[in-house]
């Protein structure tokens, strides 16, 4: 199975832990709303991320819940149906006041896939202030993994950038 993803691999369970207060053990109301292509993740009326669905995904395939404290995200069903989709999980866990320009950024993930030799990627992300024509565009610089069928540490680091307005 060969796919484009980033930052969310076909049959996952992700865990993260304390990366600025995003456990998802402590998720009390968590629900799921599907906005075209995108499933929406809340935690009553908390945005905590979004899961987008490309390049011929169908959403409605892809399943979310949280159990046991783990944010588990199976998209078995959406990449049997489109191999070449792309699943990208986006989770918002940085304030914008805690954004360091020119500084060092960190990012710890605990991930397992639902059987052995599925590929990803995954990478912090984030907006740049408006430019001189007033447009805001993304920072990314996705790191492959391949992904095994028991849980691993993954630690990304980068430089933010200068114009970084979110991350």
């Amino acid at each position: 199975m060969k796919a484009k993803i980033s930052l969310l691999l076909a049959c996952v369970a992700i865990l993260f832990q304390s990366l600025y207060g995003l456990d998802f053990s402590a998720v009390r109301k968590f629900k799921t709303v599907v906005r075209g292509n995108r499933i929406v993740l809340l935690d009553g009326k908390t945005n905590l991320g979004a899961i987008l669905v490309r390049a011929g995904g169908n959403v409605q395939l892809v399943k979310v819940a949280v159990k046991n404290g783990e944010l588990e995200i199976d998209t078995r069903a959406c990449f049997d149906a489109a191999p070449d989709a792309e699943v990208v999980l986006r989770l918002f866990c940085v304030p914008k006041s805690d954004v360091r320009p020119e500084k060092q950024a960190c990012l710890t993930v605990e991930m397992c896939a639902a059987e052995a030799g599925i590929e990803g990627a995954f990478s912090l992300v984030g907006t740049r202030r408006p430019g001189a024509k007033g447009k805001r565009g993304f920072y990314v610089k996705p790191r492959p993994n391949l992904m095994l069928d028991k849980l691993q540490k993954f630690r990304y680091t980068r430089l933010v950038p200068a114009d970084a307005a979110t991350l």
